[in-house]
């Protein structure tokens, strides 16, 4: 019971006095708090009684003689009670006359009840707490034990109640409320109809349920409120002084109900009867009252969008100011009100004369409000909404920060309140959004959802400004996407703005904004996903936004902006020249609108450069006006400002464009020195300064600027991990990536121009498998962590296993965006960390070349735009060079197709094709390469060889090139070394580095004979069944309806081999989806990153197409290679389909060969390979495609 430690308390508080004497103790606010909490309890309990009546015995005595009454009052009445089961507990000086008189009657009833009166008057005009909380002691006692028919007792429980709300107002304690509105409610039903209080105290009772809907926002209390409010008006006669303020506060809450419901009715009701409280009222209150009617004629401007009702407002408003006299209480909310307007009609009508009143009248506002002012908060979150508007205006950083300070302390002043919580938070989300567009700060932009997300926990579900809020997490969402790449922000900011659209009645002066938005959105996810439906719906949407916007409108010009992008993609994808020049006609229309130094207009200035830039390109006659805008977008555009590196980018490439037309050394360093300066501001999105820094290098690259090139590289190289962050789901990382594609070669080829080997060789490997990379665990690295610091080291592997846990398949499911952003930052918090500690400075850091190098040499073929060579890592860690001038990458390419098109089932390509494939792949890169090794036939025992190959040569098979003709003669690779693939160095130096575990002694051998929609593999369960025969130790064989997801999954980690005999399909644009076919559903890449099997010695995966990575030629993501990263030391795969039987004897000989050579995989590869090519000479396509991963 709660009564117990209560009572507990208090009785030790008095010991305390007892011992120390210190009055100090028993005046303490917690003191009288338990006292008076226990009090109804001591009217049963004589313990409690005891104990209370001893603590207000003692406030008494401690207290002066004027403000002991209700302290001796209450202590008498209790011990009264206490002397009646034990009067030794009763003080000396009392007992006599219990025993002679019973209780004493120290003061009378009406004596307490005075006393409360003239102690809540001095609460009243003081503001003393200590006066409100005796006013309530006494009046407590007053009403204690009154007979009902007392004539008193209305009025004392009515103060009472007064009482206790004006405390309320001080501290915010809810039970003072509580009992506010109980005694209220009493003192109401014990006043007959037609007293002359009546009113009086219905209005009391209406102003305490008032106070419970600001800090529960409770739409029955204000139902109830109002209800109460028009009784009080009916019994109040019209020729009474007091009318006037009673009209005033039904047209308040009416006003309030307006604002959560916006039922006509409500606001119609509330000017009716707010005039008719303006007009009855003497001068003194006539201000206040017509600064209330102002506010509600800007609410029926909202509902109706009539510039008339705004005007009134402000007309109104600003006669209240006028009116109201210097010393009047309530000028400073009049002021308050008269900002708001002012603010609005600037909003709607753009007359910067009314921005500029309205911030000078709420700063001051602000200003002059206390600390604890029930409108502190509000006048913040009013100051805080004007300086965003001024910014917006005015570009000026200043006000950005003053108003992000103002947000956040209306919001803390709001602690207790939720009535206006969420709007506050909704003001501090845009703060911070609106600085984050300018300084590009992610930990603003975090705060700015978390915040957001907190508003709409708190705002109902019917609020009609939910919209509102939600329209300001969509905004949040779409900026994470654009500076995170994290798709499913994007997807989560459409059904954002959707819901806010739905949540908006038509006619609302916001819902035209809420359509341009969800226009642009939609646009910019059919730029990131090309779904054309997304593109038309945007059009349509941002078409009705305009239509809906009258000329002159401030909001006019972005929303023709949106329709603008919209026209102009549509454009693109369409080809019709009226959708250009459309988008054009209205971005000089916005730029037009758009005053210097407003927020926006480098933004709109570049956007209508783009679009004549793209004109340009049709008519040829808009060039120098695009390079001349975005010029001036540039020089609009503050330095630390987010999008200014996209501006520079836009500028460079419209310069470039016009030097290619015109010439001219000017016109190619100009858009060389803009693209170099968008690598460096410091605030853009990642994105925009990588794709500034290839299109650099590779501007300065085909101009024979090698230095600059070199340069550019360097940085878009660098910038490739951030590009693809950990807070990206996979995805969303291979789909940044693929803009990057080849950036990695680029950046060697320019270094082996400028004579550097060995960094061109550090770019190349930097630019590839970014991540990949991540996953991978280099010699020693976390085992040394483990040993300097096991729990960094356990925290580290449990982040990392998060952000690798593969999203749900079902909607819910899965890391959340916010939970990416908020582990992947923890991490990368934690890498820092890690990198402190004695010996870990390089951790998960680049390692160098000596420490990647292996017995035999690592050949990378790089292929690139500017040239190809082979980089060739030798055992002891140096780079040679071998030019292959006879490669290029548009060769490449077309290679790689005629070896696609001959593979595939169906394709129309032959065996012909496939060994003139693999002929051209000798002559132009492995006959070079070997000759440069001095690797000939007759030579002794073939040498290990490591092919890297990349861009287009991923698909080919260099481990089996050579010259084949149709009489089966042959010369190649095969014939003269042991071939290995590698799909990164890093890759490779981590497979060498996971010696295999001798403990692991389990087979796990895999056939699916039938998968749903697959043609059947009817050797799959013999070639299993041979596998677990040829593995001495323990085998496990999953067959048909065995080999589960679940069970494949939960036997993995422990398998010392796996081998599958199932198909395989191969994702070509994504990748990470490609799977393993098992009975009951794919098993793919992603599903596989979360296995863990350190010390596993091989995967065989006799399927389709397990070795081939698709477009993303740079990552090698693929089945073979997530076996690698799932701890397996060696993987065979393939590069494309095989037959059945064939892989069944590929497979027989591979085991057979491993029987008697365990440890040498890569040979046993090869001997298969060259004992098919055998039994079939003239067709590669049944023994070329085995290659073998791995040391």
């Amino acid at each position: 019971m709660r009564d117990d430690p209560d009572r507990a308390e208090l009785a030790a508080r008095l010991e305390r006095f007892v011992a120390t004497a210190d009055p100090a103790i028993v005046l303490a606010d917690r003191t009288i708090e338990l006292a008076t909490r226990l009090l109804p309890a001591a009217h049963s309990d004589v313990r409690v009684a005891n104990v209370v009546a001893w603590t207000h015995w003692y406030r008494a005595l401690a207290l002066p003689e004027d403000r002991a009454t209700a302290d001796l009052v209450l202590a008498i009445d209790l011990f009264g009670r206490v002397h009646e089961v034990d009067p030794s507990h009763v003080p000396a000086q009392l007992r006599g006359e219990f025993a002679a008189e019973g209780v004493p009657d120290a003061h009378s009833r009406e004596d307490v009840g005075q006393y409360g009166r003239d102690r809540l008057a001095e609460g009243r005009h003081t503001g003393d707490l200590d006066a409100l909380a005796d006013a309530a002691a006494a009046f407590r006692h007053a009403a204690h034990g009154a007979p009902a028919d007392h004539p008193e007792l209305p009025s004392w429980l009515s103060n009472l109640s007064i009482a206790l709300q004006l405390s309320h107002r001080a501290t915010g304690d809810p039970d003072d409320l509580e009992e506010s509105i109980v005694a209220a409610r009493d003192a109401v039903a014990l006043t007959e109809d037609g007293h002359i209080d009546h009113a009086f105290r219905i209005n009391t009772l209406a102003t305490a349920y008032q106070l419970r809907s600001y800090t529960t926002d409770s739409l029955d209390d204000l139902n109830t409120v109002i209800t109460l409010s028009r009784q009080v008006v009916e019994l109040t006669p019209a020729e009474s002084p007091n009318r006037s303020g009673f009209l005033a506060n039904l047209g308040v809450v009416l006003l309030g109900r307006h604002e959560r419901t916006h039922a006509p009715a409500d606001l119609d009701e509330a000017l009716a009867v707010g005039q008719d409280a303006a007009d009855a009222a003497p001068a003194d209150q006539r201000p206040r009252l017509l600064s209330n009617v102002a506010l509600m004629w800007l609410r029926r401007f909202e509902a109706s969008g009539d510039a008339a009702d705004l005007d009134r407002a402000v007309a109104l408003g600003q006669e209240a100011v006028r009116t109201a006299r210097d010393g009047d209480p309530q000028r400073l909310d009049i002021l308050h009100n008269l900002a708001l307007v002012r603010r609005t009609r600037y909003e709607h009508l753009g007359d910067v004369a009314d921005l500029d009143a309205g911030v000078a009248v709420i700063r001051e506002v602000e200003r002059l409000l206390p600390d604890g002012h029930p409108h502190k908060a509000l006048a913040l979150d009013e100051l805080a909404s004007a300086l965003l508007i001024r910014h917006d205006r005015e570009g000026t950083a200043a006000h950005l920060d003053e108003a992000v300070a103002a947000a956040s302390a209306a919001v803390e002043h709001s602690t207790g309140y939720r009535s206006g919580l969420p709007a506050r938070r909704n003001s501090l989300a845009r703060a911070l959004l609106d600085r984050h567009r300018l300084r590009g700060d992610q930990a603003d932009l975090e705060r700015a959802i978390t915040v957001a997300r907190q508003a709409i926990a708190d705002i109902a579900d019917d609020d009609p400004d939910r919209a509102i809020v939600l329209g300001t997490l969509a905004a949040g969402l779409q900026r994470r996407f654009e500076t995170g790449s994290a798709r499913g922000d994007l997807d989560e900011a459409v059904d954002a703005w959707r819901a806010a659209l739905a949540a908006t009645a038509e006619g609302r002066p916001h819902r035209a904004d809420l359509l341009g938005n969800l226009a642009g959105t939609l646009c910019l996810r059919y730029l990131t996903a090309g779904d054309p439906g997304d593109l038309v719906e945007g059009g349509d949407l941002a078409r009705q936004a305009v239509d809906d916007t009258p000329a002159g409108h401030p909001n006019r010009p972005v929303r023709l902006s949106n329709l603008a992008v919209v026209l102009q993609q549509r454009h693109e994808l369409l080809g019709d020249p009226a959708d250009l020049n459309a988008a054009v006609v209205a971005l000089q229309e916005v730029v037009r609108a758009t005053p210097d130094g407003h927020a926006d207009r480098g933004m709109f200035l570049s956007n209508l450069s783009v679009a004549l830039s793209a004109r340009d390109r049709v008519t040829g006659d808009d060039l120098d006006s695009a390079v001349a805008i975005a010029d001036a977008a540039v020089r609009a555009t503050p330095a630390d400002h987010v999008h200014l590196a996209a501006f520079l980018r836009n500028l460079g490439n419209t310069l470039h464009q016009r030097h290619r037309r015109e010439g001219g050394a000017d016109d190619l360093d100009r858009p060389l020195d803009c693209l170099r300066a968008a690598t460096e501001v410091p605030a853009a999105p990642v994105s925009d300064r990588a794709e500034a820094a290839a299109r650099y290098a590779g501007l300065a690259a085909d101009n024979g600027r090698w230095a600059e090139a070199a340069d550019g590289y360097r940085i878009a190289v660098e910038a490739l991990p951030l590009l693809a962050g950990r807070h990206q789901a996979r995805a969303d990382q291979q789909r940044v990536l693929a803009t990057m594609t080849g950036v990695g070669c680029d950046a060697a080829a320019v270094a082996i121009r400028r004579g550097d080997p060995a960094g061109a060789l550090r770019l190349l490997e930097q630019g590839r498998g970014v991540v990949l990379g991540r996953s991978l665990d280099l010699p020693g690295e976390l085992g040394a962590l483990r040993d300097t610091d096991p729990v960094l080291a356990t925290r580290f592997e449990q982040l990392r296993d998060a952000l690798d846990t593969p999203a749900g398949t079902q909607p819910g499911t899965g890391l959340t965006g916010d939970a990416r952003h908020h582990l992947a930052a923890e991490l990368d918090a934690l890498i820092a960390e890690i990198r402190t500690r004695p010996g870990m400075a390089d951790f998960l850091a680049p390692p160098t070349l000596s420490a990647l190098a292996v017995v035999g040499p690592v050949i990378a073929v790089n292929v690139s735009r500017h040239r190809c060579d082979a980089l060739i890592l030798t055992p002891t860690g140096e780079v040679e060079v071998c030019p292959l001038p006879d490669l290029s990458r548009a060769d490449a390419t077309a290679r790689a197709n005629q070896l696609i098109d001959a593979t595939r089932p169906g394709g129309e390509g032959s065996a012909a094709d496939l060994r003139e494939v693999l002929t051209w792949l000798w002559n132009v890169v492995a006959e070079p390469v070997l000759s440069h090794l001095d690797i000939r036939a007759g030579a002794g025992t073939p040498p290990r060889l490591w092919w890297l190959p990349t861009g287009p040569l991923t698909v080919l098979p260099l481990h089996a090139a050579g010259t084949y003709d149709a009489t089966g003669r042959h010369h190649g690779v095969l014939d003269l070394a042991v071939s290995s693939t590698v799909s990164t160095l890093r890759a490779l130096a981590a497979t060498r580095a996971r010696p295999a575990d001798p403990s692991r002694a389990t087979a796990l051998a895999i056939a699916v004979p039938e998968a749903d929609g697959l043609p059947p593999l009817p050797n799959a369960e013999a070639e299993a069944a041979m596998v677990a025969a040829a593995i001495p130790g323990r085998a496990m064989t999953l067959v048909g309806p065995q080999a589960t997801r679940e069970a494949v999954l939960a036997a993995l980690p422990s398998a010392s081999v796996a081998h599958f005999a199932c198909h395989a399909t191969s994702e070509f644009t994504d990748p990470s989806a490609s799977c393993l076919a098992l009975s009951d559903g794919p098993l793919s890449v992603l599903d596989l990153g979360a296995i863990r099997a350190a010390g596993a010695r091989m995967a065989y995966l006799s399927a389709c197409e397990t070795a081939s990575g698709g477009a993303l030629v740079d990552e090698a993501i693929h089945l073979s290679s997530a076996f690698q990263l799932a701890g397996y030391r060696h993987v065979i795969g393939t590069l494309w389909p095989i037959a059945d039987d064939l892989a069944e004897q590929v497979a027989r000989d591979v085991y057979a060969d491993l029987a008697t050579h365990p440890d040498d995989v890569s040979a046993a590869v090869r001997r298969a390979t060259i004992h098919m090519r055998q039994r079939y000479p003239r067709n590669p396509h049944t023994w070329a495609a085995h290659l073998h991963l791995g040391p």
